[in-house]
């Protein structure tokens, strides 16, 4: 039986994190919200991660062994994480329940973080790899620039799906370039921002992901304790209107932009400041 999407790995591996309900977190734009996603952390937790990262840096120029050590290590990491397990086989499923899979001709990564996933998805469904670097550059899992893939019908698997610019403006014309149809994409989680919608647009006939930042993903997490009461409250407040929401929050709680201008740490305080210079909340 084909593993089923269980919204507690997000929480188990800090690939979600919820906000106490009195402190939303500061993004880098200035913004405030009630979380953070980062969906590489599925791949064994934060620990794992960043090791994967590591490795990703360290090796990612060296392209003849590039996707053997790459490989290698995901094949251990899925080995030994049941999170990790779990959520690529689920991945591996849903290609073969959803998508044309035999018309599937390359496995697709973009650089850096579809390569926590699209190389083992790859290797599990028997499809060669490609990654695409930020330069557009196209390599397969010998290293090597292919001249050509004309015809080649392919699938990116990635990370996070957020308005899918990098689709638009990185991976599908790095594979048109070559010849190559981005048909199908495949993606941990969709923040629901736009990004089927765009993709469709571009010309991709497939657009999956394993989860959804909507309000029932929170409503399995309430059910499930992964947060309480008063943090889906401010979770469903943002998501039906994140300005609002946040907005109110800031004229409610006066202390909370106090204590971040004054926090010591040095990128609340650039958060803040940006906020207010630049007034995102029409304060």
């Amino acid at each position: 039986m084909s593993p089923i999407a269980d919204v507690s790995w997000l929480f188990e591996t800090s690939a979600l994190k919820i906000a106490p309900a009195g402190s939303p977190f500061w993004y880098t734009s200035g913004l405030i919200g009630p979380y953070y996603i980062n969906t590489q952390f599925l791949c064994g937790g934060a620990d794992q991660a960043a090791g994967v990262l590591r490795l990703i840096d360290a090796e990612q120029d060296r392209h003849e062994t590039f996707h053997l050590r790459m490989t290698a290590m995901l094949e251990q990491v899925h080995a030994s994480h049941p999170v990790f397990h779990d959520f690529i086989d689920l991945m591996v499923a849903s290609v073969a329940s959803g998508f044309p899979a035999g018309d599937i001709d390359y496995v697709s990564g973009g650089q850096r973080r579809d390569w926590f996933f699209a190389p083992i998805v790859s290797q599990k469904l028997g499809k060669p790899m490609l990654y695409i670097y930020n330069d557009q550059t196209v390599r397969l899992a010998d290293g090597s620039t292919p001249a050509s893939l004309q015809g080649a019908r392919v699938m990116n698997v990635a990370d996070l799906l957020t308005v899918g610019s990098s689709y638009t403006k990185k991976w599908i014309p790095a594979l048109s370039a070559l010849g190559a149809e981005l048909r199908w994409s495949l993606n941990g989680v969709d923040r629901l921002q736009g990004g089927v919608v765009n993709l469709t647009r571009a010309g991709v006939s497939r657009v999956h992901s394993l989860f959804s930042i909507d309000l029932s993903l929170f409503d399995q997490a309430l059910a499930r304790g992964c947060i309480d009461r008063a943090q889906y409250d401010m979770v469903r407040g943002y998501i039906a209107d994140p300005f609002g929401s946040m907005r109110t929050f800031i004229l409610e709680h006066p202390g909370f932009l106090n204590e971040a201008r004054n926090s010591p740490d040095e990128r609340t305080r650039m958060r803040a400041a940006t906020l207010l210079k630049e007034d995102l909340y029409k304060l």
